[in-house]
């Protein structure tokens, strides 16, 4: 008989290359060789899942979580699940219930799911401040989904610090912040922040780039004012 263990690496390979059908029915002999363990039946869980059979999925959740209740990737999953099935309060009430994982990925993910939940259920400062701990537990989903809400709630400030934090190279950087500065509605600070934060990186051309957009855009604006801007003028 084969070893669950050599069943559960095979299965996890299976998963890299993307053939969850195979990976799914391994798992389920790492079931059948070994019924109480948690980890077979939260993999198989998991599998079903990206598999989009979230009946199944949740069979083999619960299974997991039955068998060992202290398991936090089983409770994800079934947090997953009513997420995809957009039951949002129920999702919630699961992230309430459940302390954190002391896993700080897992950990990260959770605030991640609770911002998505919150988000749905209207409660969007809630949501941001759930993204915000998943960004800084360098949770890389959350980055574009805060993002997004920032931008929503015209926190323009913020989200240009953010587009810093998501990309190093200064193309990719420009590409977010000419999406900050057209949801600025004018506004010269954030036209001076992104200027800023372009020299203090040493992306010269991307600050001269900034105060020329400046230029088109606020005919009006005196660069006397606006330290950055006057600074990368002259590039």
């Amino acid at each position: 008989m084969t070893d669950v263990n050599t069943l559960l690496n095979e299965g996890r390979l299976l998963c890299e290359r993307q053939q969850y059908a195979e990976a799914y029915a391994l798992y389920g002999q790492a079931c059948a060789v070994q019924p109480d363990s948690a980890i077979a039946w939260c993999n198989r869980g998991g599998v079903a899942f990206l598999m989009g059979n979230y009946t199944d999925a949740e069979t083999h959740y619960q299974r997991a979580h039955d068998i060992d209740p202290s398991l936090a990737e089983a409770v994800y999953g079934l947090i997953r699940l009513r997420l995809a099935r957009r039951d949002w309060i129920g999702a919630h009430s699961m992230l309430d219930s459940h302390p954190a994982a002391g896993d700080n990925e897992l950990d990260a993910e959770r605030h991640y799911l609770k911002g998505i939940a919150c988000e749905n259920l209207g409660e969007i400062e809630t949501a941001i401040a759930a993204y915000r701990i998943a960004v800084s537990r360098r949770y890389a989903p959350a980055q574009r989904v805060l993002l997004r809400l920032l931008l929503q709630q015209k926190q323009i400030l913020e989200a240009l610090d953010l587009c810093f934090a998501m990309a190093s190279d200064a193309k990719t950087r420009w590409k977010l912040v000419a999406v900050c500065l057209r949801e600025s509605d004018g506004d010269a600070s954030a036209y001076d922040l992104a200027a800023q934060l372009f020299l203090a990186s040493h992306q010269w051309a991307y600050a001269a780039r900034v105060t020329a957009h400046a230029r088109r855009t606020l005919p009006n604006l005196n660069l006397s004012a606006w330290p950055a801007l006057k600074g990368s003028s002259w590039f």
